[in-house]
């Protein structure tokens, strides 16, 4: 449930959040980018550590997560932009490309987030996901199912 509510966090703020223009210019809009992100997370492992995880310490559950999703998302986004930039116009192909290697990116950033600090297993979470498309009888709860719709 919480790796459903990051991946919808990140959706919103990556895609929802960000105006024309943040895109058009993303290196001089950065830090408004990553404080979506920052907000985003932050209302999301928040709620998570109070619903799921209230036994966990929260410096665990709610400040590393917090430091690391974002600090990722940064470092992920200015490597992308400097490779974009070095490319021409005409390569929209290319460009399309490093598009779905960042945003694979930033998932596989939300896996291991979840592995190091709620020990949910990185290899458990894609064995999930896969089981979640491609096998019959799905083992959601009926909220996992609404994020997964909201998600799509």
């Amino acid at each position: 449930m919480l790796l459903l509510s990051l991946i919808l966090a990140h959706l919103l703020a990556d895609f929802y959040l960000q105006t024309d223009t943040m895109v058009q210019d993303k290196l001089k809009n950065i830090k408004k980018h990553i404080f979506h992100h920052f907000l985003m997370n932050s209302t999301v492992l928040g709620a998570g550590w109070l619903f799921f995880y209230p036994q966990d310490d929260p410096l665990m559950a709610i400040i590393w997560p917090l430091l690391f999703i974002p600090g990722s998302h940064l470092i992920i986004d200015l490597v992308k932009i400097k490779l974009v930039d070095q490319l021409t116009a005409r390569e929209n192909l290319n460009k399309l490309w490093f598009f779905i290697v960042d945003q694979l990116l930033h998932l596989f950033m939300l896996l291991v987030a979840m592995q190091l600090f709620f020990n949910i297993s990185l290899v458990s979470n894609i064995d999930r996901f896969i089981r979640l498309l491609f096998e019959k009888g799905r083992d959601l709860d009926p909220s996992g199912t609404i994020l997964v719709i909201v998600i799509i």
